[in-house]
């Protein structure tokens, strides 16, 4: 099971609500209280095509 790596929350089963995130090779998930604090760093790391 996949945990927050700010937090240390746990994902139980397949909860769509987590974020994953893929930076240099590196997956790292964000449970939704941790998303919802850190969307904008999120949203900056994005292309500009994105947008």
């Amino acid at each position: 099971m996949p945990t927050c790596d700010l937090c240390g929350a746990v994902r139980e089963g397949e909860d769509p609500t987590w974020s994953c995130e893929h930076d240099g090779g590196r997956t790292r998930w964000l449970c939704p209280p941790c998303t919802r604090s850190h969307v904008r760093d999120i949203e900056a790391k994005l292309a500009p095509e994105w947008w």
